[in-house]
């Protein structure tokens, strides 16, 4: 096959090089890598061997036809904004690595269906109240097993590997002809804020799939999804129907019982206007002297996603066989481990022989509705 200049930029840029970088480690000219990422200059044998080793890639790597991408118009590149040039294209290359890497798997098995709505002419709520019944999820109550109910719904859920610092979470649909949701998180926090980023990310991946609004604006209404999402307006005025008086204790409590930190509900009850802010930024003050701000009470356990990985110990044995994983994917056997590292082990529960479930227990320990997720083709 020919050389794909497309795969030596991703490489280049995973490994978080820039073009003079990769040029001075491999004594060529920034100009000539440019030409060549851009199939402008066909390298010889000798120069893919020296830019292989520089980048850290097999040299069978630059051989392959590119893989599955983001549109480059979508939310992914805007709300990524804030971080360095450098970090967003690791981020990206890294998402469309791993996007390869469960599209291939996928050849194993039949066909995750994707059962999401698009709710792009729905209001933050609307969209919320039709994700909650799409997700099989009562108009009421506490959202329970929110990953596996994403998972199972067909949304491709991974940590990025390596995530760079300031990094949180992206969501985007893919540019492929059956495009496909996905959720990339940063490094595990805590159980509540990853409960609030799913949600976060779910109202844009059901409300701006064909984004071409204002950030601004998006990112509210994005946050009045997560709001209606996980704390519905109807509870939350049932919550504080009474004259009980807020407090620290029933707000650690009310944490307990919804999943989300003290601040989110804070900021919902603010959001329905049931305290002014005056009273909000009081309870923050509270929060702030106590150190809770960054530690609140109640801690939430933190979960991950499974699916990625029980697909690999399934094809690739327990633990991942990430030599024999690397060779047939044409990538370093480095990221194949930093993949599961990122991903670990935590509630993790291997299916039988013949199929793979991604039913396991976060909030209160209530198990996903039983269901084939995937099957080995026979």
């Amino acid at each position: 096959m020919a050389f794909n200049g497309e795969r030596l930029k991703q490489a280049r840029e995973i490994a978080g090089l820039t073009q003079k970088e990769l040029a001075d480690a491999a004594n060529l000219e920034q100009s000539y890598i440019s030409l060549v990422e851009q199939n402008a200059r066909k390298p010889s044998d000798s120069v893919i061997e020296t830019l292989a080793l520089a980048v850290g890639f097999p040299v069978t790597f630059f051989d392959l036809p590119s893989g599955p991408d983001y549109p480059l118009g979508s939310i992914l590149f805007r709300r990524l904004s804030s971080l360095p040039s450098a970090d967003v294209a690791r981020v990206r290359q890294s998402a469309r690595m791993v996007m390869e890497i469960f599209l291939n798997l996928q050849k194993r098995f039949r066909h995750l269906q994707v059962a999401l709505p698009r709710a792009g002419d729905a209001s933050p709520s609307q969209a919320a109240h039709f994700a909650r019944s799409a997700l099989g999820y009562a108009p009421d109550g506490p959202v329970r097993a929110l990953m596996s109910r994403l998972e199972k719904s067909g949304i491709l859920i991974f940590r990025l590997p390596a995530a760079p610092v300031g990094f949180d979470a992206f969501s985007a649909w893919t540019s492929e002809k059956e495009a496909r949701p996905v959720i990339a998180l940063g490094k595990s926090l805590a159980g509540e804020r990853d409960r609030a980023t799913l949600a976060h990310e779910l109202g844009h991946l059901v409300m701006h799939w064909s984004f071409l609004g204002d950030l601004k604006i998006v990112e509210r209404e994005a946050l009045e999804f997560m709001g209606e999402f996980l704390l519905p307006e109807d509870d939350m005025q049932q919550e504080f129907a009474g004259d009980d008086p807020i407090t620290l204790t029933r707000l650690a409590e009310l944490k307990g019982k919804w999943g989300v930190s003290i601040q989110i509900i804070l900021f919902r009850l603010e959001q329905l206007e049931i305290i002014a802010p005056q009273k909000k930024s009081y309870w923050r003050g509270r929060l702030d002297k106590l150190g809770w701000l960054d530690n609140e009470p109640v801690p939430i356990p933190s979960d991950n996603p499974v699916l990625l990985r029980q697909m690999l110990e399934k094809a690739y044995g327990a633990p991942v066989d990430t030599r024999a994983f690397a060779r047939e994917m044409g990538i370093p056997s480095r990221f194949c481990t930093d993949l599961l590292q990122a991903n670990g082990r935590e509630a993790f529960t291997v299916g039988t022989p013949e199929r793979v479930d991604t039913e396991r227990t976060d909030l209160d320990k209530e198990a996903v509705p039983q269901g084939t997720v995937l099957m080995f083709r026979k």
